[in-house]
């Protein structure tokens, strides 16, 4: 982390014109923002506009960041991986190198192995996403995005194609509650996912996460509607696995939301969810 970084706003000539300028839309700019203990920031002209300790009321009512996490950079890892994901939902990339909206995460996420690759956004948030599932495998938010703009880019299976589509994640905090993501053993870069899955009707299931809004009372936990389409040739009985079926999102748009007691009193659904390398799933 920097001890001290000194930020020019060459966008702003008035002091009180600061929180206007066009740093704190860019993607590349909030690894900056985030890393940085102590940030001296200036005008165009060279007068001083502060510092970020004295501004952190200001910068979070600007950036959507929590005044305590701006305070102490220590406690981003501490962030749910969905609030995490909103930081860069309203950020800009040039239109040569939208990838840079999920790769300004990287050092946000302490996932340094990531290759950049300039693919396209959708192909740059589903290698984050990956990488993310590794390293946090007790956080089931980062299933919790919304697809609410046609402008947007598209998805990737269970996975989000963009960080905007976490933008209403600013105040998701996750909870232990034994739900977990796996590399799942001898399956090529496949994840399986170990938590509560409760039957719906017409042969769906809903995938209940282990995340919650802090500021919805009493608190209900999001739940992800899936359909499932079942193979087109069943296995034959003498299989001894189970075949597989796939799973997809519902209504992308819409994260449906339960209480603990009504999870708790729906029927269960039988199997595991998994992931596969490229965002889609099935649940065997």
């Amino acid at each position: 982390m920097a001890s001290l970084c000194f930020v020019y706003l060459s966008d702003i000539e008035k002091v009180a014109d600061w929180d206007q300028s066009k740093w704190f839309q860019h993607a590349y700019t909030l690894p900056e923002l985030m890393a940085s203990n102590e940030i001296l920031f200036f005008t165009k002209t060279g007068k001083v506009v502060g510092r970020k300790s004295d501004l952190c009321k200001e910068l979070s009512s600007t950036t959507g960041i929590e005044e305590a996490v701006l305070r102490n950079p220590e406690k981003v890892q501490s962030c749910s991986v969905a609030k995490r994901m909103s930081w860069a939902s309203l950020r800009d990339a040039k239109e040569v190198g939208k990838e840079d909206l999920a790769y300004c995460l990287i050092g946000i996420f302490l996932v340094p192995d990531l290759s950049v690759r300039f693919n396209g956004l959708t192909n740059a948030m589903l290698s984050l996403q990956l990488e993310i599932m590794k390293e946090y495998q007790d956080d089931l938010s980062i299933f919790e995005w919304q697809h609410t703009d046609i402008n947007d880019p598209c998805t990737n299976g269970l996975l989000a194609g963009s960080p905007f589509q976490f933008h209403l994640c600013g105040d998701v905090k996750t909870c232990k509650n034994g739900s977990k993501i796996n590399l799942a053993s001898d399956s090529n870069g496949m994840f399986s996912i170990h938590g509560l899955i409760i039957s719906q009707p017409l042969g769906r299931i809903g995938l209940v996460l282990n995340s919650y809004h802090s500021d919805i009372h009493p608190r209900m936990y999001p739940c992800i509607h899936l359909s499932t389409v079942p193979p087109e040739s069943p296995e034959s009985p003498e299989s001894p696995e189970s075949p597989e079926v796939e799973c997809r999102r519902m209504d992308i748009s819409k994260v449906y939301c339960i209480s603990a007691a009504d999870a708790m009193k729906t029927p269960m659904a039988q199997g595991t969810i998994y992931i596969r390398e490229d965002g889609t799933a099935f649940i065997q």
